[in-house]
């Protein structure tokens, strides 16, 4: 947990991502709220109970280190190589690092469309 806290010290802007290994081993309803609570602010969905006590131990452990960071807010994503989660996991956390993302998709859309004639 320190290297969370000395790399907001780092940069106050960084996201802190943390991937949940191993979904398999929930139930299929379990997984889907999960999955919805990386979609939706948290406060509309219920979180499982595992996920939720994932989360809360970790951001627990944060507060107890570094008392003075709570504004770090870490993302939760729940992974198994099983499904297309880790991939969406990625490609999301991949997306936030992309400042141009919007610039390029209007390049690819122009691109796409030209290259149909």
């Amino acid at each position: 947990m320190s290297f969370v806290t000395a790399a907001h010290e780092s940069n106050p802007d960084i996201n802190i991502e943390v991937f949940v290994h191993k979904s398999e081993k929930l139930q299929d309803d379990d997984k889907i709220g999960a999955v919805l609570t990386n979609l939706h602010p948290p406060s509309l969905i219920p979180w499982i109970e595992n996920f939720r006590q994932i989360q809360e131990r970790v951001t627990d452990r944060l507060l107890d280190l570094a008392p003075g960071y709570e504004n770090i807010q870490p993302n939760f994503y729940l992974t198994s190589i099983y499904d297309h989660s880790l991939h969406e996991a990625f490609s999301r956390v991949l997306h936030k690092l992309i400042d141009s993302l919007p610039y390029l998709e209007d390049m690819l859309n122009v691109f796409c469309a030209v290259s149909l004639f």
